[in-house]
C-alpha cells in the first residue's frame, strides 16, 4: 500500500507541473477546434442526413403520428440532433484519447524518465510506425466492440458501465504501449 501512495503522490506531483499542465491543455484545444470545425461545416448535412433516414422510415412515420397523437410531436425535432450527437461523442472521446497518446504519453515517459530514472537504458522495443499500427489496430477493436455493445445500452445501468469500460480498455492498449515502447525490448513488452 505504501508503494501505492508514494506513487500516487508522485502522479499527483507531476500533474502540478507546468509543463504537464500545457502538454494537457494542447490535446484540448485541438479537439475543441477540431469539434467546431467538424461541426460548422458538416452540422446541418449531418442533420439533413438524419432527418431524411427518420423521415424515409416507415415505422417510424407511425411513430411520429402517434407522437403528435399524445401532444409530444416536437420530439421529432429534438431526436436528429440527439442522434448526430449520440453519434459523434465516442468518435471525439477516441480521437481525444489516440492525441492524449501520441501527444502526451511520450513526454510524459520521458519526464519521469529523466527525473526518476535517469540511468534508464533505452532498449527502443517498439517505433513509431508500430505504435501507430497498434494503436489503430487497438481502435479498431473498440469502436467494433462499441457498435456490438449498443444493444445493451438500453439497459439502464450498462449504458453507463459498457462504453467507459471499453475506453478504458482503449486506454490501457495505447498508453501501455507508448509508455513501454522506448525503455522495453520487445520481448519485455511482450
Amino acid at each position: 500500500m505504501t508503494l501505492f501512495l508514494d506513487s500516487f503522490w508522485r502522479a499527483v506531483a507531476y500533474c502540478l507541473r507546468p509543463r504537464v499542465i500545457a502538454l494537457s491543455f494542447l490535446p484540448l484545444v485541438i479537439m475543441v477546434a477540431l469539434a467546431l470545425g467538424l461541426g460548422y461545416f458538416f452540422w446541418t448535412p449531418a442533420l439533413d442526413w438524419v432527418r431524411g433516414m427518420l423521415d424515409a422510415s416507415a415505422w417510424l412515420a407511425h411513430l411520429w403520428a402517434w407522437l403528435d397523437g399524445v401532444g409530444a410531436g416536437n420530439l421529432k425535432t429534438v431526436a436528429a440532433p440527439l442522434i448526430v450527437i449520440f453519434t459523434v461523442t465516442p468518435l471525439l472521446v477516441i480521437v481525444s484519447l489516440l492525441l492524449v497518446a501520441a501527444m502526451m504519453t511520450p513526454a510524459l515517459v520521458g519526464l519521469v524518465a529523466e527525473r526518476r530514472f535517469p540511468d534508464l537504458e533505452r532498449k527502443r522495443g517498439g517505433s513509431l510506425l508500430l505504435s501507430i499500427v497498434w494503436s489503430l489496430g487497438s481502435t479498431l477493436l473498440a469502436a467494433i466492440a462499441l457498435v456490438i455493445s449498443i444493444p445493451l445500452w438500453l439497459v439502464p445501468p450498462l449504458i453507463l458501465i459498457l462504453p467507459p469500460l471499453i475506453w478504458g480498455w482503449l486506454t490501457y492498449r495505447v498508453m501501455a504501449f507508448d509508455a513501454l515502447a522506448d525503455y522495453a525490448s520487445r520481448d519485455e513488452r511482450r
